[in-house]
Order: structure tokens, then C-alpha cells, then sequence
């Protein structure tokens, strides 16, 4: 208010008229009892500068604060005249129209709106029907690095024109009037969906695009992962199922062949190959040191095969004659040479019908009988000397060799067409010093079958253990079994390292009498290295004067000169003339 008018009384009116419904006042002129304005008060633009100007006419103010968009909202103008004191109140109020209710409806839906779009974790992008920018979300932003500033206002085909975006979809949103989606790459080399959806008017034609864009580098990361998940799941299984399988097989082997030790990797390895060809009638080569168990492993495929039943014919080909070879292979008829028996014979083929020929050694076949070999694996026919008619035959072949037959053949002294047609699967076994968790076990298997077999309990001794589990074992398993048979019956009560063959010294990589050192340190408990040294040294001395008789002889294969003999045996006080008698006796007896 102006000048020295009651402030407090104009207040009280607008209060009061505030609160009428749908009423607002607007102007407020306060006159003196002789119509001089006194002051003037505008609602509409109290901020603007009619506060401070002078006052120009109601009506001019009135049109002035009410522009084109305000006048649709007012139903009408109500003008009414109060006296306060000696002043005349004149109040013009503004009636209001229910549209405005609508429009601060609207607007409280268009602030809603903007939130949700605002929420969403995809980017919004919207455009009119022209493809001018309208605007766009903050999660687009996020999306493509792309700033509200460079996009809004813009049309689209500029923008992708300046490499904004490989391909724009509201043309299409326009013409068909309906969502359509594409793949659209950002300038940021991003690749993002788009699907772009008509908003149309009244009249069925589109005034707005809205376009939704979703970056689908993170679905195609979630896809690939779940990919990954879904293999390894599969992956998984498989193993499971497989190890299922082999827990099955390997339970069956230990039944069928009692006393089988499978304790290595690579022999668990090995009887799951030949578990799997067992099913089958394939032929199969088995590689292998030689004392390995090629044969056991034959056996083994054969019992667990639906061959079982018949005959397993096992055959070293090393160990016949050459010139027998074709009539025990193939067999011979009456009088087919001389010599021959005169009701004939069946090969080792007719022998094994409908069983498995085990041809041990294959690779010291002759290159003549190699390719009658073939032939009857190829044709699954035989014929025997002096005959002309041929015999079907249906036996599975297992070869074995422990030879290099690759090497052979390039050598030419084995048929390429034969080494192929034999290794269709090839079951390697490994020697024993490859597989050294077997050993213990299997010692103790050959040891208990002894036992049993005489009715005694004899036991190994823990030095005795560690030298067979670190023994290279060149023979592999043959060479095992043989020395626990030999320490055996060399032993007493209990096997130690003397009752060992004397070959195993070699465990050291040098000469050496392991059960003398053994022995001369056993019962002997805080000697410093020193006295085990002397111990040894002694011992190694007293044996060699009484194996070879003298000094020299002695100095020679302990690999020192003569003095150094002399001087040790002077020091540790050797008795050299009693030693040499012990040996004359010996040689004497």
C-alpha cells in the first residue's frame, strides 16, 4: 500500500476475499471521500513494475496484467465498494474458471511425470513428429555420453549427419505409426537398442516420438556370462557323470580282477580307456615297457567285454619259430607239409573264435606273415596251408608291443597299412617308476600271496619299503614280483634289507652295498656324521680286503691309491692278516 492508508484494514479484505471459493482478488483502489485516488494495489504483478510506476487506468492495468492465455480462465470481473474510516475501498476480484483446477491438475501431473522419467533406468529420448529434440533423460545421458546441450533443439538427421548415431528411427515411428525397434550405434562406438513409440493426437496423426534406448553392452555381458555359467553347469555334469562312470567301472575291475592295484592317476586312466573298449569289438594296441602288464590290462578288456564268455588266447610272437608261424596262426590241413599231423589243425584263429586273440610281442612278426595278418583282420577270413577254402572267423584282436612300431614302420620292418589297422586305439602303460603309489601296495599283494600260499606271516621292515618305493624298477612289475619272491625265501622271520637282491644298490645311481651301510649304522643312535662316516668307511675296507685278498686289489675297486688304503687301515686298527686268512679259507672251500 501507498502513502498513509490503514495497510492493516486493505489487508484484512484480501484475507478475506482470498479465502472466498474460486475468488481471487486483483485490484484494490483506495479513494478519499472526494474520489481521489489514493493508492492502488495490483495481485497479479505486485513484483512487476506498475508496483513502483505511476498509476495508470484500472482498465489499461487490467489489460495489461491479463494477457490472451489468463483471459480464457476468467469467467468475470465482480467489483465491489466497502468504506474504511473515511476512505472508500473499491475491490476488484477475478472469478476463476474450473479449467484452472485442470491446469494445476496438469501441472501437478507434468512434475510427476517428469520424475518417472527422470527414475528410469533406461534413457528416454523425445522428439516431435519433424525429429526436433524435445528432450532427453539423465539415464540417456548416462547411456550414450551424450549432454542434453548438444542434442536439444537439434533435429535428428543433422545430428546423425554429424556421426551422433549410425541409424534414427522416428521417420519410421512416423510413417508407420507404430513401435519399431533398432540397433543404433552411438558415437562412442556404444550399441544400444532403440524403440521408438508414436504418441498421437487427436486426429490420429503423430505429434510426439518417444523413444526408449537400453544399452545392451551389459545384457550382452549378462548373456555371455550366463553362457558361461550354463557350459561350465554342463560342463559339470558331464564330470559328474563321468566320474560316476569310472567310480562304477573302477569298482567292477576291483571285483572282477581281485588283487588289481589301481592307486595312480595314470592307471586309473588307463582301465577307464579299457573299460570304454571293452564294450566294444575294436581292435586295440597296447604300448608298454616290457613287465608293464600288457597282458593283465588284455585280459582285462576281454572280461568286461561281451566276449567274456569265450576263449582269450593269448600269444607271444616273439617265442615261434619262423617257419612255424603261418601253420600256428592259420592251422593246416591233412598232409599239407611234411611232418603235419594227419587230422590237421586249427590255427591260433579257429582257436579264438567268437573270443579275443592277444598277439603279445607283435612287433617281432615277419613282414611275410604281416600281411596274411592283415588280410584276415580285413576280410575276417582264414585259410589254412594246404587248403584253398577259406574259414570266416570272428575273433577280436589286442595287440601289445613293446617296441616303438612307428619307428619300425619307417625302418620298414613293419607294414605301415598293419600299424594302422592295430592302432585304432592305443592303451599306453606306464612303467612302475612313474606310478610309485603302486608299488607299496602291490609289494604287499605279491608278499600276502606268498604268505598264503605257504601259510606263514612274514612282514617287510620299514627300511625295507622305502628302498622298493625309490628303486627305479627297470622291470617294471615282473621285476617286483620276482624280488619279493626272492626276499622271501632268503628271509627268516621278517624281510630286511639284506634279504634284498644286491642289484638294487643301483637305487643310489652308483655301486654300493646299501644293506651293508644299512646294516653298520643300524642300532646306532646320536653318531655324529663323522663316526658314520668311519663306520662306513671301515666296513667298505674290511669287505674289500676280504673279498679281493690284498691291499692293491682292495684300493683298486674302492677307487684310491694304495697309501690311502694303508693309512685308513692303520687308523681304524684293520686286522689285514686275519681278513686275508678269512679269504683263503673261503677260497679254499
Amino acid at each position: 500500500m501507498c502513502g498513509n492508508v490503514n495497510e492493516e484494514g486493505v489487508k484484512k479484505y484480501l484475507k478475506e476475499l482470498s479465502n472466498k471459493k474460486n475468488v481471487v482478488p486483483v485490484f484494490v483502489s483506495v479513494f478519499n471521500l472526494k474520489g481521489e485516488l489514493l493508492a492502488f494495489y495490483c495481485k497479479v504483478c505486485e513484483n512487476c513494475k506498475f508496483k513502483e510506476s505511476p498509476f495508470p487506468l484500472e482498465h489499461e492495468l487490467l489489460n495489461m496484467c491479463f494477457n490472451d492465455e489468463l483471459k480464457i480462465i476468467v469467467e468475470s470481473i465482480i467489483e465491489e465498494v466497502d468504506r474504511l474510516d473515511d476512505l472508500v475501498i473499491k475491490v476488484k476480484t477475478v472469478k476463476i474458471s474450473s479449467l484452472l483446477k485442470k491446469i494445476k491438475e496438469l501441472s501437478f501431473l507434468q512434475e510427476e511425470l517428469e520424475a518417472i522419467i527422470e527414475s528410469s533406468y533406461d534413457g528416454i529420448y523425445v522428439s516431435d513428429c519433424t525429429g526436433k529434440t524435445l528432450r532427453i533423460n539423465k539415464a540417456y545421458e548416462r547411456i550414450t555420453g551424450i549432454k542434453k546441450d548438444e542434442v536439444i533443439g537439434r533435429r535428428l538427421d543433422e545430428l546423425k549427419a554429424e556421426g551422433y548415431f549410425s541409424e534414427i528411427v522416428y521417420k519410421q515411428v512416423v510413417k508407420e505409426k507404430r513401435p519399431v525397434t533398432i540397433l543404433q550405434k552411438i558415437k562412442n562406438e556404444k550399441e544400444v537398442v532403440v524403440t521408438g513409440n508414436p504418441v498421437l493426437d487427436n486426429s490420429g496423426e503423430v505429434k510426439r516420438v518417444v523413444t526408449n534406448v537400453r544399452d545392451i553392452s551389459e545384457l550382452n555381458m549378462l548373456r555371455r556370462e550366463l553362457a558361461e555359467v550354463k557350459e561350465k553347469s554342463k560342463h559339470y555334469q558331464r564330470k559328474i557323470v563321468e566320474l560316476q562312470e569310472k567310480l562304477t567301472l573302477f569298482c567292477q575291475a576291483q571285483q572282477d580282477f581281485k588283487g588289481f592295484i589301481i592307486k595312480s592317476p595314470l592307471m586309473k586312466d588307463v582301465i577307464y580307456k579299457a573299460l570304454r573298449v571293452a564294450r566294444t569289438d575294436t581292435t586295440v594296441l597296447i604300448i608298454g615297457e616290457s613287465g608293464t602288464g600288457k597282458e593283465v590290462i588284455a585280459r582285462f578288456i576281454h572280461f568286461n567285454s561281451l566276449r567274456k564268455d569265450k576263449a582269450f588266447l593269448p600269444v607271444n610272437c616273439g617265442a615261434i619259430p619262423e617257419n612255424l608261424m603261418e601253420s600256428e596262426f592259420f592251422g593246416y590241413e591233412p598232409g599239407a607239409f611234411t611232418g603235419a599231423l594227419k587230422t590237421g589243425k586249427m590255427g591260433f584263429f579257429e582257436l579264438a573264435q567268437g573270443g579275443t586273440l592277444f598277439l603279445d610281442e607283435v612287433g617281432e612278426l615277419p613282414l611275410h606273415l604281416q600281411v596274411k595278418l592283415l588280410r584276415a583282420l580285413q576280410t575276417k577270413e582264414i585259410m589254412r596251408l594246404g587248403s584253398t577254402k577259406p574259414i570266416k572267423v570272428d575273433v577280436r584282436i589286442i595287440a601289445a608291443t613293446n617296441r616303438n612300431l612307428a619307428k619300425l614302420v619307417e625302418e620298414g620292418k613293419f607294414r605301415e597299412d598293419l600299424y594302422y589297422r592295430l592302432n585304432v586305439i592305443s592303451i599306453e602303460i606306464p612303467p612302475l617308476r612313474k606310478r610309485k603309489e603302486e608299488i607299496i601296495p602291490m609289494a604287499m599283494e605279491f608278499l600276502t600271496r606268498i604268505n598264503e600260499k605257504y601259510g606263514s606271516e612274514k612282514k617287510f621292515t620299514r627300511e625295507v619299503l622305502e628302498i622298493l618305493k625309490e628303486y627305479k624298477w627297470p622291470g617294471n612289475i615282473r621285476e617286483l614280483e620276482n624280488v619279493i619272491e626272492h626276499a622271501y625265501v632268503v628271509s627268516q622271520d621278517e624281510i630286511n634289507v639284506e634279504d634284498l637282491p644286491i642289484h638294487l644298490d643301483s637305487l643310489y645311481g652308483e655301486p654300493g652295498n646299501i644293506a651293508l651301510i644299512r646294516k653298520t649304522l643300524q642300532n646306532r643312535e646320536n653318531i655324529t656324521l663323522d663316526e658314520a662316516i668311519s663306520l662306513v668307511e671301515k666296513k667298505l675296507i674290511e669287505d674289500a680286503l676280504l673279498k679281493y685278498g690284498t691291499e692293491t686289489r682292495a684300493a683298486s675297486v674302492l677307487g684310491v691309491n694304495q697309501s690311502t688304503i694303508s693309512r685308513k687301515i692303520k687308523k681304524y686298527n684293520i686286522d689285514v692278516k686275519k681278513i686275508i686268512e678269512k679269504n683263503n679259507e673261503k677260497e679254499l672251500s
